[in-house]
């Protein structure tokens, strides 16, 4: 009876030190709530301190900026009670002081991190009260100047049962006016003491479009990395478990979007076509060194080996397939890692490596001729005939009587679907026949079933068309016209864009501009073909009467008549602009394919 007694003082004592007032004393070292028998939450804590007032080419010395702790709008969690700090790394001195906006929710702590250290009287700021709350201010005040690069780091109380400890916002560099130079970068390390990957192979310095390399030092635990991007933006080197993008562990080299300086995180990729997430710990990156100048941005750094964040992979053990990845900043001063989608497509080693091989890397890169030459044909499809032979049968039966604009339609019309199997076929023997489908095509395979079956059901429902003066013609006019102009020529050229886009991040990063100016070529030619429509039907509205000649209304007999919808055979007095205006757009349209088509292949 007594031993439970005693337990129950014991747990009460316990329980009473989550002091509703603020965290004591005896928390300033551990930043860690005694709130036995519960543990701290593993998970990303939802509540975050938003340093985003602090300008990312880092604090000004003695300035003050405000800082706010919460959760996201959507979110809005609350929470009881906090303890935060500010300390310089990697000496883990508590600096900076903290002024009270807020009274009815934080006050000051005074601390003292060892016993040589100086007491701090405003470097900890924590709660007064356990009242419920969604976010508090603040302002920070900055050390004085050679203070050097800190973090911030607090814990969070959400209820006595849950809570996150030990937080660690990103380095937080003093602005001290001046580049942050790096020493020569290790090249000459290359598969003696470094593994490298160098983009264009065996490029140096600023020649290359991107390069990453790392040396392990197992007996200190760490991975030193370096990185380069001949232009702003990011660079990542990501480890993963297979050779699919999605849950990886990436460190990433960034540019921020005022191209003045260099952000360097731990990240990971959970799923495809995500942007990458920092971990919510990020005191395992150390010794960051980074420049920015002339758009060329370097970074090194080290990272622990085993990794302190929840997602962190364990390199000092296993074998990773290595992703190497560029692209473009994100618009904004809070980055989470990388802010967009990359603008090659990442390159990914053929096999499993473990981090301490030096050997040369070998990439997987794959052969993109057949879908070049696939691109062609379908360029030359539906960016060509298709349009020719759909405008011969909308706006050029009176300029060719007697069957001759149905005859060229047909022919114009095989020819298209001839070609359009041809790159089917192309892109089949590309795909070793298999039906490959990842999430970045799937619009692409989805609007290619779409071209496909809409000309072969036009050419089905051709043989029941009917006369052209029976009661359903109408119907199948409009059933036939819509599935040949919009569902198969539009979506075909859409796709054809979507497929552009596709190439682009499979090229080499100085052939990409090749590939763009073909998407600017192919969105001008959906743009000209669209007006030309227009145009086309609106002077057809206006323009719309024919004078007959008498000695080609013997042409028209019932055969002829029944076959190609034309009640009368004689050209319009308009002939010679419609053909005029025929032969521009027929050379337009096959200056644009033939442009496309040798930008792509040259790309």
């Amino acid at each position: 009876m007594k031993a439970c007694v005693l337990i129950a003082l014991v747990a009460i004592v316990l329980r009473v030190s989550a002091r509703p007032t603020g965290a004591p004393v005896e928390a300033c070292s551990s930043l860690i709530p005694q709130h036995f028998p519960n543990v701290p939450r593993s998970q990303a804590s939802p509540i975050t301190l938003d340093l985003s007032s602090i300008p990312v080419v880092g604090y000004e010395p003695e300035s003050s900026y405000r800082l706010t702790l919460g959760s996201s709008e959507n979110l809005t969690i609350p929470f009881k009670g906090f303890i935060i700090q500010a300390r310089t790394q990697p000496t883990n001195d508590l600096v900076g002081s903290f002024i009270i906006t807020n009274t009815n929710k934080a006050r000051l702590q005074e601390c003292q991190l060892s016993g040589e250290d100086p007491v701090s009287s405003a470097g900890t700021v924590t709660h007064n009260n356990p009242d419920d709350v969604v976010s508090v201010e603040f302002l920070w005040v900055a050390p004085p100047a050679g203070t050097g690069t800190l973090q911030f780091e607090y814990s969070v109380v959400h209820n006595f049962s849950t809570y996150w400890v030990l937080i660690r916002s990103t380095q937080i560099f003093e602005d001290t006016g001046i580049i942050r130079d790096i020493e020569g970068l290790h090249y000459s390390d290359c598969g003696t003491t470094r593994a490298c990957y160098r983009e264009p192979y065996n490029c140096i310095d600023t020649d290359c479009d991107y390069s990453a390399s790392w040396m392990v030092n197992s007996d200190e635990g760490y991975i030193e990395v370096e990185m380069t991007r001949n232009r702003r933006g990011w660079i990542a080197l990501g480890f993963s478990n297979d050779n699919l993008m999605g849950d990886d562990d990436v460190f990433v080299c960034q540019s921020h979007i005022d191209g003045t300086s260099v952000v360097v995180k731990d990240t990971y990729n959970m799923e495809r076509h995500q942007a990458n997430m920092g971990e919510p710990n990020q005191d395992d990156i150390s010794d960051v060194e980074w420049q920015n100048h002339n758009a060329v941005i370097l970074c090194r750094f080290r990272r622990t080996l085993r990794g302190n964040g929840t997602f962190d992979k364990d390199l000092s053990t296993g074998m990773y397939y290595n992703f190497f990845a560029v692209g473009n900043s994100s618009s904004g001063s809070e980055i989470e890692g990388v802010g967009a989608m990359h603008t090659l497509y990442p390159k990914i080693t053929t096999a499993p490596r473990h981090v301490e091989d030096v050997s040369e890397i070998e990439i997987d890169r794959p052969s993109v001729t057949l879908i070049k030459v696939h691109g062609a044909f379908m360029m030359f499809t539906w960016y060509f005939l298709a349009p020719v032979g759909i405008f011969l049968a909308l706006f050029y039966k009176e300029s060719f009587p007697n069957g001759l604009w149905f005859y060229g339609h047909i022919a114009v019309m095989i020819a298209t679907i001839v070609f359009m199997f041809i790159g089917l076929i192309l892109i089949l023997v590309h795909a070793d026949g298999k039906w490959i489908q990842t999430d970045d095509n799937q619009a692409h395979q989805f609007m290619g079933i779409i071209c496909i079956a809409a000309p072969c059901i036009n050419v089905i429902i051709g043989f029941f068309k009917g006369n052209p003066d029976g009661h359903y013609r109408w119907l199948f006019n409009l059933i036939h016209g819509t599935n040949g102009f919009v569902l198969s020529l539009f979506v075909a050229m859409v796709n054809i864009i979507l497929g552009l886009f596709r190439l682009r991040l499979w090229v080499a990063g100085e052939n990409e501009h090749l590939v763009r100016k073909s998407l600017y070529l192919a969105g001008t030619a959906i743009g000209y073909i669209s007006v030309t429509f227009f145009l086309f039907n609106a002077y057809r509205l206006i323009y719309h009467k024919r004078v007959p000649r008498p000695q080609d209304l013997a042409c028209n007999d019932d055969d002829t008549k029944g076959l190609v919808n034309d009640e009368d055979p004689t050209p319009a007095p308009d002939y010679v602009w419609r053909i005029s205006a025929g032969i521009v757009m027929v050379v337009i349209l096959l200056a644009v394919a033939i442009a496309t088509i040798v930008l792509m292949a040259i790309s």
